[in-house]
């Protein structure tokens, strides 16, 4: 026998789910009519705070079960609709037991693609640390969080309201980390992701504490909904047009966020654009680059930089000192960023001539950054003092020896004409009209300052002292020492010197060549001008000095009437470009830096374009490959047509020829640094868009996501291209997933190298490879090999390619000489770069072209034109089987043998070249009709002994070319 106190009420909720710790009556006490009976004689029918202790260890020590949820929920709901909440005793006691089913975010939920939540979903949580439901936007990655149905607020139960700022900054990391994955951002919901920022903006934006933290000046915080990316606050620009923006540096504020505008300008953003902006963004490729040449893609971006820097320097609308970045980096003319002050602005062509061999930092030039220059030294000017760089003409000092000056002459009758040459009222009233149109051009303020400053020029140079000596010579200084083979006769230089305070000039000409050469007096004369008045009035001048050379200076003011004053000084070209022209050759230790993505590409972007791979279809008759894959530099047009389910897109390309030319996307590669950045670092959603960070980002991916991308880029192969075709989007593929490319995940990308190979299995047996129907595990090992026994060659040679791009990215990783030599895509165009299987594929194909010609001649045929031209045809791919043999960079696209021919070291082979040429004539003539006077046509202009003349000399350029393609 029992008493009634031992036992509890079966129809207490608690009590319930928990039969298992307590006893209820038997039969007939347990019934309604017993019930007030048993209360009465001690039956237990209330949770006291004891049994809720009691009751709640049981759940944290049996841990998580279907049982032990359900008791979990309860004893929630218990405490939810009691007071002993409000117990501040009850409260320390039970919220350090794990007895609560924390809240868990369903595996379908957005946040749970974006970070796993924090803690383990197989333990119970405590009220103790964790957080309410309705923060869980804000903790998910850092702390525990209750159920929803937990209404309670006592602080006794340690329950946390405030988020510590280091956790939020933490969380933070862990969300931006996740997005920066390209694949993953792509995958959710953008409103989704809108909406989370929102709510993490606002907190940031509602807590002074947080918004201090400096590491929310270093995050890739912002979301940009439209390019799908996360940036730095410090790359927005809020007020921005179009061109002020540079894709993959500095972004357009995202107006889904228009009301954290304030926020974002305190975490760093910037309000309109400035000096800061583009000159971080240069230091971030500088670093990026880790002093290697820039290849093509960051050209365009240090480009775009310094057209905006140009258009803010010379606008003036910031000082100097709100300039905060230390330095302005600037390509040198070995294409390596080099900070301003240290690079020499070559501002006098002549003398870079004179002292070429020096080795000296020179700054590569405007013009050949394709920045439309017209005034590369007044665009300088504009830069702000402590980014200029050195003037060629501080560098160094043209001096005359000293023996020359003492035997100077003034007051002859020669000097004394140029004197008054100078000194001539229209020509002194022309170069006044000319300095003052060059200030109303370019906006200078004109007021009592400027023209006093006119008049003491003027004044300077109506006192101009002037010489004759003879055998004037001069030679340049550098460092104090002379410039060994710089010295040069010299017709006129003048010699500028300090007397009383005040700078005068002294002009010395040589006595036997400057009296015939008179009128060539105008440029040394205009390089002083722009030392007086520090502006170029030079091509203007040329004209009124040759006018007053004749004698008709009466003729200056009528002469600028008639002008549009346009001061022209439109550079020089150094045979240094920071460009590689489009057609030239990318040689073979480079390929390794094309990336195997399939990308957008922008109008302008300099691209690899693929002219032949052996490993995909061209090889010799026994199978073997001949020639490693060529590749040219080539420039995007436009884009023809998007990418489709069944096509890949198609884009309008330069290379080099009389028109653009179409291409598939298959063909083009973007070029890419291999190497970890500490810059901003952005992963764009578009697959392979990554910039400046391209193949390299297989360090962070998903697999499912990458997997996907394949099935898809493989079916569209299947679907719509030759074989070809299909092999060559497959060889991209397992390059870019070779593990000797990607050794920092070797073992994901040799599972991925492996599901390519059943995805071609399955593809070549006319298998799907939809998700659902495509195995977790090929094991049909046999039938797999029997389907791919004719790719086995081309696995083979595709292996082999991967490995010695990894070699050569090695070789440039660990070759400091390398490095320091600057052969990155220079050696384009300065290494020789022989390449025979294509000499051996061009020699053929000239050799067809000539039996073409003279199968036609032997039938009697009529249309001799053609016939030529199938000549001139067969003798330009010869000649430029030549070039392939001795250097393929030297390969052009002119279609003119002269030109062709141009710099061959054969003589008899040039020589043939001009006596056929001389025979046909040009290369447009053979086609059109306009090239001959009406009425005749091509067909007229030719004739038989044309003919037969021009397959004889065809005939013995392919037999030379021949001999010296099989040497």
């Amino acid at each position: 026998m029992w008493t009634a106190s031992k036992f509890y009420d079966k129809e207490n909720e608690v009590f319930k789910v928990m039969r298992n710790h307590v006893d209820f009556p038997s039969s007939p006490f347990d019934q309604e009519e017993w019930k007030n009976f048993m209360i009465q004689a001690g039956l237990k029918n209330e949770v006291s705070s004891e049994m809720f202790v009691t009751f709640a260890e049981i759940i944290e020590h049996a841990g998580v079960n279907d049982t032990t949820t359900e008791q979990s929920r309860t004893l929630v709901r218990h405490l939810n609709d009691g007071e002993d909440a409000l117990n501040e005793e009850f409260c320390k006691r039970i919220k350090n037991i794990k007895f609560i089913e924390g809240y868990r975010l369903p595996s379908t939920d957005f946040r749970s693609q974006i970070h796993h939540q924090y803690g383990c979903r197989e333990n119970f949580i405590c009220f103790n640390g964790s957080f309410k439901w309705i923060k869980t936007n804000l903790v998910w990655t850092e702390a525990d969080i209750l159920p929803s149905d937990i209404i309670l607020s006592s602080t006794s139960l340690g329950i946390k309201t405030k988020i510590n700022r280091n956790n939020f900054i933490n969380h933070l990391k862990r969300i931006c980390g996740s997005l920066s994955n390209g694949n993953r951002l792509k995958e959710i919901d953008r409103k989704l992701i809108i909406k989370l920022f929102k709510n993490l903006y606002q907190y940031i934006d509602d807590n002074e504490d947080v918004k201090r933290m400096p590491e929310l000046r270093t995050l890739n915080l912002i979301f940009l909904p439209d390019e799908t990316i996360m940036v730095n606050a410090a790359s927005l620009l809020i007020e921005s047009s179009k061109d002020e923006t540079i894709k993959g540096h500095i972004f357009k504020f995202p107006l889904k966020f228009g009301e954290f505008c304030a926020l974002f300008q305190e975490l760093g953003a910037w309000k309109s654009a400035v000096t800061d902006l583009y000159l971080g963004v240069l230091r971030d490729i500088c670093t990026q680059c880790q002093g290697k040449e820039l290849n093509p893609y960051e050209s365009g971006v240090v480009k775009l930089c310094m057209e905006q820097l140009i258009r803010l320097w010379e606008n003036k609308t910031e000082s100097e000192s709100s300039m905060t970045e230390e330095y302005l980096f600037l390509p040198n003319r070995n294409g390596i960023l080099t900070k301003s002050t240290e690079l020499i602005l070559i501002d006098n062509i002549s003398l870079y001539q004179r002292v070429e061999n020096l080795s000296l930092p020179y700054f590569i030039g405007f013009n050949e950054m394709e920045i439309e220059c017209v005034d590369q030294w007044r665009i300088h000017n504009n830069f702000p003092k402590k980014y200029q760089m050195k003037p060629l003409r501080k560098v160094v000092k043209v001096t005359i020896a000293h023996e020359i000056l003492a035997n100077a002459i003034q007051n002859t009758i020669f000097t004394n004409k140029v004197s008054n040459m100078l000194k001539d009222e229209h020509v002194l009233n022309g170069i006044v009209r000319l300095v003052r149109h060059y200030k109303e051009v370019h906006r200078q303020i004109i007021d009592d300052k400027s023209n006093n400053l006119l008049d003491e020029g003027i004044q300077t140079l109506t006192n101009i002292e002037i010489f004759e000596v003879a055998n004037l010579r001069t030679q340049i200084i550098h460092q104090d020492q002379a410039v060994p083979g710089s010295e040069e006769p010299c017709t006129i230089f003048f010699v500028k010197q300090d007397r009383s305070e005040q700078w005068s000039y002294s002009l010395y000409v040589d006595q036997a060549r400057s009296k015939n050469r008179l009128n060539e007096f105008h440029r040394t004369l205009s390089e002083l001008f722009r030392r007086i008045f520090n502006i170029d009035i030079g091509g203007h001048f040329r004209d009124i000095w040759e006018r007053a050379v004749r004698g008709k200076s009466s003729e200056t003011e009528s002469y600028l009437d008639e002008q549009k004053i346009n001061c022209s000084n439109p550079g020089f070209n150094l045979r240094y470009k920071l460009f590689p022209s489009v057609g030239t050759n990318i040689p073979e230790k480079f390929h390794w830096q094309l990336d195997n993505s399939f990308c957008d590409f922008d109008k302008r972007e300099y691209v690899g374009y693929e002219i032949y791979d052996p490993d995909i279809g061209d090889t010799s008759d026994d199978g073997i490959t001949v020639d490693p894959p060529y590749y040219i530099y080539a420039k995007i047009v436009e884009k023809i047509q998007a990418e489709t389910d069944t096509e890949f897109a198609i884009y309008s390309i330069n290379v080099g020829g009389e028109k653009p030319i179409q291409v598939t996307v298959t063909k083009l590669y973007k070029f890419h640094r291999n190497n970890t950045s500490t810059s901003r670092e952005l992963v764009l959603s578009e697959r392979g868009e990554a910039e400046p960070q391209m193949e390299s980002s297989n360090d962070n991916f998903d697999i499912q996501t990458v997997l996907r991308d394949i099935r898809q880029n493989l079916t569209r192969a299947w679907k719509c291209l030759d074989e070809v075709e299909r092999r060559r989007v497959l060889k991209r593929l397992l390059l870019r997933w070779h593990p000797d490319k990607n050794p920092h995940n070797v073992q994901q990308s040799t599972e991925i190298m492996q599901h390519i190979l059943n995805y071609v299995d399955r593809l070549n047996r006319g298998l799907s490879l939809d998700e659902e129907s495509v195995p977790d595990d090929e094991t049909d090992g046999t039938r797999r090999s029997q389907h791919n026994r004719s790719y086995e060659r081309f696995y083979s040679n595709v292996h082999s390619t991967g490995k010695k791009h990894a070699k050569h990215k090695e070789e440039q990783r660990s070759n400091r000489r390398y490095y320091n030599d600057n052969t990155f895509h220079r050696s384009a165009r300065d290494e020789p770069n022989p390449s025979p299987g294509q000499a051996a594929r061009w020699l053929k194909q000239a050799d067809w072209d000539l039996k073409a010609a003279v199968q036609s001649l032997s039938s009697g045929a009529s249309s001799h034109n053609w016939i030529c031209y199938k000549c001139q045809q067969s003798a330009e791919k010869a000649l430029k089987a030549v070039w392939y043999k001795i250097d393929a960079n030297k390969v052009t696209r002119d279609h003119d043998l002269n030109r062709v021919a141009n710099g061959l070291p054969y003589p008899n082979l040039v020589q043939l070249a001009t006596e056929l040429q001389s025979t046909i004539g040009e290369y447009a003539g053979f086609r059109y009709p306009d090239t001959e006077s009406y009425p005749r046509i091509p067909h007229d202009a030719y004739n038989k002994t044309h003919s037969q003349q021009a397959c004889t000399l065809a005939g013995q350029i392919i037999s030379i070319t021949t001999k010296i393609i099989g040497k």
